[in-house]
This record gives C-alpha cells, sequence and structure tokens, in this order.
C-alpha cells in the first residue's frame, strides 16, 4: 500500500517527508506530510465512487461550510485534498446548542443545495466565459433558451423519482440488517422489533422530501464535522447516496445521544425529542430518529469501536428508542 501510495501522489509532485499515517475516523485514508510541510489527504475509493467529482460540483454553489478541494480526476483509485486544520467535533463541544443549532442549519442547506447540482453546468459556463482572454459570447437568451429550462425540468424530476425509489430500496435493506444485529447480541429485549420494521417498511411518507431532494451525506456525525480555526465548519467523509427525510439531522442527533458527555444525558434527550415531535410531521419524525438510533448503534459496532457502548448506554438507547416510537401513531 506505502508503493501504491506513493506512486500515486508523485503524480501530484507530492513527496513524502515520512511515512503516511492512517487517519483518525476513517479505515482507507491517510495523512501525508509532503517535503514542504503541507499536509494533503490520500483517500481510496471504489472504482465507481463518483466523491471527487461530486465535490467539485459542490464548491461551485458556494455552501456555507468548508469541504475537501480535490486535487485528483474521476478515474483515480485515490481521492486526493489538502488537509482540512481544525478540531474535530467529536473532540469538541458537539452537544453545545449554539454548534448544533449551526449544524443543522448546513444539514437543511446541503439538502436544498444538492436539489441544485442540475444548475452546476450553467454555473460552469457562466464562470468560463466571465474568465480573461475568453472571447466567447452567446446572448443569454440562447444560453437559457425556453428548451433548455424545460430539459432541466425534466431531468430534475426524474432524478426525484429515483432518489426517492433509492431511498426506500435503502431502507428495505439496512432496516432488517439493523434489526437482525440488535437482536443477534441480544440487546434491547423490550422492544417488538419485529413490529416495528413491518410499520416501518409500510411507511413511504418519509422518503418523500418537503424540498430539497433524498440525497444526504450518508454519515453526517461529529466525527465527520471539524470546527476550523477560523470558525466556520468543515464537512469530511462525503459518500452520498439516498436517505429518508431528516436523516442528516437524526444521524448527528444518535450519534451524540450515544457519545454524549452531557451530565443529564437522558433528560437532555428526551426534551430535544418532546420539543421535536411537538412540530409537524411527528410520525415521520419518529420513524426517522427512532431508525437513526438503531443505525448508529449498530454502525458503532460495525466500525470496530464497540468497546464505547457501555451496557447502560446500550440500555439508554433502548429506552429513548421506545419512547420514539410511542409518536409512530397510525
Amino acid at each position: 500500500m506505502l508503493e501504491s501510495l506513493e506512486e500515486f501522489c508523485a503524480r501530484f509532485q507530492i513527496r513524502f517527508q515520512e511515512n503516511p499515517s492512517p487517519l483518525r475516523n476513517s479505515r482507507d485514508a491517510w495523512l501525508v506530510r509532503d517535503l514542504s510541510g503541507r499536509l494533503w489527504v490520500v483517500k481510496s475509493k471504489p472504482s465507481r465512487d463518483a466523491s471527487g467529482e461530486f465535490l467539485k460540483k459542490l464548491s461551485v454553489l458556494h455552501g456555507p461550510f468548508v469541504c475537501p478541494q480535490p486535487s485528483s480526476d474521476h478515474e483515480d483509485a485515490f481521492l486526493l485534498y489538502p488537509y482540512i486544520e481544525g478540531q474535530v467535533l467529536a473532540d469538541g463541544p458537539f452537544e453545545e446548542p449554539a454548534l448544533v443549532e449551526r449544524v443543522e442549519e448546513i444539514a437543511g442547506r446541503i439538502q436544498a443545495m444538492m436539489r441544485s447540482l442540475i444548475l452546476v453546468p450553467f454555473y460552469q459556463e457562466m464562470i468560463r466565459l466571465k474568465a480573461p482572454g475568453t472571447n466567447e459570447s452567446f446572448p443569454m437568451v440562447d444560453r437559457y433558451s425556453a428548451e433548455k429550462v424545460e430539459l432541466a425540468n425534466m431531468e430534475n424530476k426524474q432524478a426525484r423519482q429515483r432518489e426517492i425509489a433509492d431511498s426506500y430500496r435503502w431502507m428495505n435493506e439496512r432496516l432488517p440488517a439493523c434489526c437482525e444485529f440488535v437482536q443477534s447480541r441480544g440487546w434491547w429485549p423490550r422492544t417488538p422489533l419485529e413490529t416495528y420494521r413491518e410499520k416501518m417498511l409500510q411507511s413511504f411518507a418519509i422518503h418523500v422530501p418537503m424540498v430539497g431532494s433524498n440525497l444526504a451525506h450518508c454519515a453526517f456525525h461529529p466525527e465527520h464535522l471539524i470546527l476550523c480555526p477560523e470558525g466556520d465548519i468543515a464537512i469530511v467523509g462525503w459518500h452520498v447516496e439516498s436517505r429518508p427525510r431528516f436523516y442528516m439531522k437524526y444521524t448527528y442527533w444518535a450519534w451524540s445521544f450515544l457519545h454524549s458527555r452531557h451530565p443529564d444525558q437522558m433528560d437532555h434527550y428526551r426534551n430535544l425529542v418532546a420539543r421535536e415531535m411537538a412540530g409537524a410531521f411527528q410520525r415521520e419524525r419518529s420513524q426517522v430518529l427512532s431508525f437513526c438510533i438503531m443505525e448508529q448503534l449498530v454502525e458503532t459496532c460495525e466500525g470496530g469501536r464497540e468497546e464505547a457502548l457501555t451496557g447502560h448506554r446500550v440500555d439508554l438507547s433502548e429506552t429513548l428508542f421506545l419512547e420514539c416510537t410511542q409518536h409512530m401513531h397510525p
């Protein structure tokens, strides 16, 4: 692996000052220091992974957060980008109300931005035409004709339909797997998991977004959020797929609950849940939040960090899960 990393980085004139070190909270990424002292992240990726191209498109939309700026190309075996300095939220005040509010706002903005990805080629064309030395000039009417707008609208609708179907399909695979994992460990003895699974798999509303799209950062939690020195929030660990409504927000909540350092953990999260369920879409919120609690419990174990889960935390997770499901009225 060291030889392949070294060979890959050499293509970008990056020479190792020292051997790469595994990046914390990641099983397939390394931190590289070049001869000038600059830090880089090199992450292996599946051949079909399009995260690099996605990040390049996302940067065109100028979201209210920092994200990796890839130097590598789509066909490369690794994703390469400059290291983002800052404190990983998992090591910091990830439960601080003001910070949680910022994170939730960013989650909402990401969902809205996903729907704007189709506009990126238009923005890129405008940027290209405004570049110094460009002599091309096309009337705005030609570049944004009614035909182009109609085609974009049709593509957008088709994309939304695919995303809804993908979200539903993913839930039908992931939920039974999580239920089986919990049962295999003998956890959550008070929970009627079979009944819960049946109700969840009959629900379609959670897969229909109110705004934006179903596309989501699939691991939107404090291990992948960084508080930068300037105060900005950076997001790493990008893997984008279709997920149910509210998934990013509640993944952050569920991870925070399982790793909570709050002195009154249960009271704090009970209050959060109570306020959340007092608003609209109570049923859908309870369905997705309860699922995220279960999934983050399973994810922690699948990530090889089961030692972080004491019996007490597992019991608390069942209690909060059951309290969420009380709002899943017919």
